[in-house]
């Protein structure tokens, strides 16, 4: 199981990280790819990541999120609308 620190939780929880502006492509392949490593498969944190690279970047943006964090594009779509 994986541990995350509670103030990191809080962080990206309450709003202040959630903010599609603030999000780089690095970051948010790596939470995608911390998020897949979760206990739960991260479902929920991939498809709102999913919504913000679809928000913020050109077409073609989400597949090649899919790529780098090691996920199929049916399972991000899918996650995404669920989120």
């Amino acid at each position: 199981m994986r541990v995350m620190q509670i103030d990191d939780f809080l962080e990206l929880t309450e709003g202040s990280g959630s903010d599609a502006r603030s999000y780089e492509w690095a970051r948010l392949v790596k939470e995608g790819r911390a998020a897949r490593k979760a206990a739960d498969g991260g479902s929920w944190r991939i498809g709102d990541l999913a919504a913000l690279v679809e928000h913020r970047y050109a077409s073609g943006a989400l597949k090649r999120f899919a790529e780098e964090i090691g996920e199929s594009h049916g399972s991000v779509r899918r996650f995404r609308w669920v989120a």
